[in-house]
């Protein structure tokens, strides 16, 4: 896994522990493109996974926001540990439009999947994986997939991540819906 530090983004102190990573899509051109959109609003992820059209290539994490700081991510939410998800998750972003058209590439799919797994390994408080839509309902719905190797991965395959997530770290990571 590619990794580029940009550890730029707008950051909080974490008071609690983590427990939960929220999928995003950027709904942004390309990764670096959204992260300095992020930037100048005051919003943040701990890492996006680049897309095909992007100069630092497929795949590719761009590290935001070091995971000992709180992102700002989800906003008003509520997950498993109650609202003000960023408190206690990392947020994690495919590069993607969020036209529901543009699929999630392979190789982005596999860089999330490796990037939750190593956060899962080393925080093993980590239960959960959710997406920006269950823990923002009726006002965000990302991410909205397809997945290129999926067939009829809309809405996004949360369960299927999960799983893959759960084989590559060696212990079972739960899906959070309410």
């Amino acid at each position: 896994m590619k990794i580029i530090n940009l550890l730029h983004l707008a950051f909080g102190k974490r008071k609690k522990p983590l427990t939960t990573i929220v999928l995003h899509g950027t709904a942004g051109s390309s990764a670096r493109s959204s992260a300095s959109w992020l930037d100048k609003i005051g919003l943040s992820y701990h890492a996006i996974s680049s897309d095909p059209n992007d100069v630092d290539g497929d795949g590719t994490i761009l590290k935001c926001v070091k995971d000992s700081h709180v992102a700002y991510h989800a906003g008003k939410s509520i997950g498993p540990n109650g609202a003000g998800v960023n408190a206690y998750s990392l947020g994690f972003a495919f590069s993607n439009i969020e036209d529901g058209k543009q699929p999630i590439s392979i190789k982005q799919w596999d860089a999330g999947v490796e990037w939750c797994a190593a956060q899962c390994t080393a925080y093993p408080s980590i239960e959960w994986i959710t997406t920006h839509a269950i823990v923002s309902p009726g006002r965000k719905f990302d991410p909205r997939g397809p997945v290129a190797h999926l067939p009829h991965s809309k809405p996004f395959p949360l369960s299927t991540f999960c799983h893959a997530v759960s084989q590559r770290c060696g212990r079972e990571i739960k899906p959070w819906r309410p």
